[in-house]
């Protein structure tokens, strides 16, 4: 069993775009835009994949205690 592609990245991604946006909830700030929310895990992602094949070559850890919405 492999567990890769897009079949592990979209719930993986969802569940960190879902922390990310309960933390901003919770500080009741303005909702972000897709932009930021795009920038945001782009940023918090790291070069790391080494067979790169159709990846776009980044691997995406959010750490729910640790997702700040100050830096928006």
């Amino acid at each position: 069993m492999s567990l890769s592609g897009t079949s592990m990245a979209s719930p993986h991604v969802a569940g960190a775009v879902a922390s990310l946006l309960s933390q901003v909830l919770a500080s009741n700030r303005v909702a972000l835009t897709p932009a930021q929310v795009r920038n945001y895990l782009i940023k918090k992602s790291l070069p790391t994949v080494k067979n790169v094949g159709t990846s776009p070559n980044r691997m995406l850890y959010l750490n729910p205690a640790g997702v700040t919405v100050t830096s928006f």
